[in-house]
This record gives C-alpha cells, sequence and structure tokens, in this order.
C-alpha cells in the first residue's frame, strides 16, 4: 500500500490526525508533490481546520494547475463556507479540465441551488444525468419538470423519455413529454403520447382537454371536437372546455354547435366576455343580427377595453339599419384602437346612411390614411363629397358602391 492508499485509508475509517500526520511526514520529503497537498487539505477539511485546508488545495493547485480534483475539493470547501462565488468558479474550472466528469456537475448544481439559481442547477444536473444516467424514473421526471417549468423543452423531452424507458407505465410521464413536445410544435408526438396517458388514466379529463387542444392546433378539427366531448362527459363544469369547442366548432362553421357550447359555458362562467363574443360571431353568420347584437353588447359590457366587440356590435347594428347605434359602437371601436380601418371605414358608411356627409368625409379621409390601397374608400369618398352638406364638389371614380360590412377576425383561441 503506498503512501497516497494509506491516507484515504486513515481518512476513511475516521483516523483523521493520522492522514494529518502521515501528509505531513511526506510532504517533508516531497514538497511538490500535489496529491499530497490534496490529501493533507482533505484531511485538515474533515478536522475542520477549513482555512488550513484551503491553504493546501491552492498549493496543490500551484503545484499542479490542471488538478481537476483540487479545485473541486477547494469548491466544496467555498460552499461550506457559502462563499458562492468562489465555489461555483472553482468547479467549472474543474469542469473545464474533466469534463466528462459526472459527479463535478452534480456538486454543482447543489451549489447552485443553495446559491438560488434554479437554471443553472437544473442544468448541470441534466449534465450530470447525461454522463452517468440514473436508473431512477422519478429523478428524471422531477428534472424533466423543473427544465420544463424554466422554458427548456428540448431538454425536458429528453427526461421524460428516459423516464418512459424506465418505467412504461409512468402516466405523468407520457403526460409531460406530451406538454413539452407541444410547446416544441411537435403535434405528432405530442397527440401520440396524450393518447398513451389517456390509456393509463381514461378517467382524467385533463388529458382529453390537453389532447384536443394540440389536435385543434394540428388542424385536426373534428378530432378536436370528440377529445373536447370526452372532456367535457368526465367534468361537465370546465368552462375553458367549453369555450375551445365552441372555437373549433367555428372553424368547423358549425355554427349553430358552437352557439350551444358557447351558451353552456357562459352558464359556468358568466363573467368571461369572450363566450359572448364566440356567440355574437356564430349568430352574425346565421344572419341573426338582433341575437348577434344581444351577445355582442354583453361581451363589451363584460370586457369594455376590447376594440373588436365594439366594431363587430357595429356591424350587426348597422345590419338591423340602427344607425345612430354603429356609429357610437363604431367610434368606441376607434377610441380604442385608432388603427383600425375598417371601423373607420364603416363609421363613414354608418354616417352616410345618416346623412351626414362632411363627419363621412373625415371618416373615409382616416381610413384612406390606414389602407390606401382599398378602392372602395376613394370612390365611396368622392360620393360624399358629390353630397352639396359636404360643402365640396368632386366627380366619384366610376364602379359601384360597396354596401358589404366586413368585420374582425373572429374570436383567439385559448
Amino acid at each position: 500500500m503506498n503512501f497516497q492508499q494509506q491516507a484515504e485509508l486513515y481518512l476513511a475509517i475516521g483516523k483523521i490526525d493520522r492522514a494529518i500526520s502521515l501528509c505531513e511526514e511526506f510532504l517533508a520529503q516531497h514538497p511538490n508533490s500535489a496529491e499530497a497537498c490534496k490529501t493533507l487539505g482533505k484531511a485538515l477539511q474533515a478536522a475542520g481546520k477549513l482555512e488550513d485546508a484551503r491553504y493546501w488545495y491552492k498549493v496543490a493547485i500551484a503545484n499542479k494547475p490542471d488538478f481537476a480534483e483540487a479545485f473541486a475539493n477547494l469548491g466544496t470547501l467555498c460552499a461550506t463556507l457559502e462563499q458562492w462565488h468562489e465555489a461555483i468558479s472553482c468547479y467549472q474550472k474543474a469542469i473545464s479540465l474533466q469534463p466528462e466528469f459526472a459527479g463535478f456537475y452534480r456538486n454543482l448544481s447543489r451549489i447552485f441551488s443553495q446559491a438560488g439559481k434554479a437554471q443553472e442547477a437544473a442544468d448541470c444536473q441534466y449534465q450530470a444525468l447525461m454522463l452517468a444516467p440514473s436508473e431512477t424514473a422519478e429523478e428524471y421526471l422531477e428534472l424533466g419538470n423543473i427544465l420544463l417549468s424554466q422554458n427548456q423543452p428540448e431538454k425536458a423531452l429528453i427526461c421524460y423519455r428516459r423516464t418512459i424507458d424506465l418505467n412504461s407505465s409512468f402516466c405523468e410521464a407520457y403526460y409531460k413529454l406530451a406538454e413539452a413536445a407541444s410547446e416544441l410544435q411537435e403535434w405528432d408526438e405530442a397527440i401520440v403520447n396524450y393518447q398513451k396517458a389517456i390509456q393509463l388514466q381514461p378517467d382524467m379529463s385533463e388529458l382529453y382537454y390537453k389532447l384536443g387542444n394540440v389536435l385543434q392546433s394540428s388542424g385536426r378539427a373534428v378530432k378536436a371536437v370528440a377529445a373536447y366531448r370526452a372532456s367535457i362527459d368526465l367534468n361537465p363544469n370546465s368552462f375553458w372546455c367549453y369555450y375551445n369547442l365552441g372555437s373549433v366548432l367555428m372553424k368547423l362553421e358549425r355554427w349553430q354547435e358552437a352557439i350551444v357550447a358557447y351558451r353552456t359555458g357562459a352558464e359556468i362562467n358568466p363573467d368571461f366576455s369572450w363566450f359572448f363574443y364566440g356567440i355574437g360571431e356564430a349568430c352574425r353568420h346565421l344572419a341573426k343580427w338582433s341575437e348577434a347584437a344581444t351577445a355582442y353588447q354583453q361581451a363589451v359590457e363584460l370586457d369594455p377595453n376590447y376594440a373588436g366587440s365594439f366594431h363587430n356590435l357595429g356591424d350587426v347594428l348597422f345590419q338591423l339599419e340602427k344607425w345612430s347605434e354603429a356609429q357610437t359602437a363604431y367610434r368606441r371601436a376607434i377610441a380604442l384602437d385608432p388603427e383600425l380601418f375598417w371601423s373607420h371605414y364603416n363609421l363613414a358608411l354608418t354616417l352616410g346612411k345618416q346623412q351626414n356627409w362632411q363627419a363621412a368625409e373625415t371618416a373615409y379621409r382616416r381610413a384612406i390614411e390606414l389602407n390606401p390601397d382599398f378602392s372602395w374608400t376613394y370612390h365611396n369618398l368622392g360620393e360624399a363629397l358629390l353630397k352639396p352638406s359636404s360643402g365640396k364638389q368632386r366627380l366619384p371614380l366610376t364602379g359601384g358602391r360597396s354596401n358589404s360590412i366586413p368585420t374582425l377576425l373572429g374570436p383567439i383561441t385559448i
């Protein structure tokens, strides 16, 4: 047994003083032995003589500048003293010298965690597991959850796959893998893993709901409807599920079914303005102008800060020939979003219906500023300028007048 082995044995069995004496005797004859300096530092650290230990670790490094283990030991000592910056620097140096050693990453992860640096801690733990794979599925799952919460879905995906390799019946791993794949817009993998999670836990409504979201995002609208309905069967009080069901039914142009979904959701959460916006949209497509107006009015009462609801309310009031109310709605939309071209254009049409040609001229000119490429605005402005009350006389452009009222896009998908 050589010196190093004997000293390590003394440390292992708790004979710290014998280890210190042996190191000092050896160093008296071999003062430049970096290994002996490092071992003496370990023994002194075990004896609670931290500053003496620090000194000998630094001597070891001076004798051997590429001594990764000495840097790591010094880093551990600094962490014991809560000297986080120096501890981190020492371990980073050790890793740069020996990048394939998982233990360095594992210890640095703990230091980062103690220093309140959660993302760096997770990154180091990930590197440690990649270098020295664990046999515990839960360890990969826990790390995957941390990485996913830190917006690192690529790394989380790998952890969840490792979890499943170790435990193929781990429902949460499939579910979380699907979430990570969804964030990466890897729709097929997300769908497959939500379906596997459902096979393992078929009574969990949230799985069907999340599957419906992914199916909708990937353009599989009909299948999304089935998934949302399955979720509702298990949890009929999920208003989000009714909202998203209504949204996908709108995409399928199944207007009446969408109205039913939105109204059911509104019974659960009557304060959610988007239900009423959706009802308004569906009724508008069915030319149910009065019902649409009522729905949009409810939407603006719940959320008076969304210009789109006021604009579309103006559109259906226009169809009902309620010119004054339509004008008010368009002006409210413009007050919230002055850049809405269609609100200015439709306001001008409405003012024309009221024979208010001077105000219509102003609205048309503002619409032209916002969208100079829409030819009908020039035509209608020309007609307005021909009216005596406008105070101006100009020749109109050729072509017929458009009476159609374009609307904003449909409701957002959440």
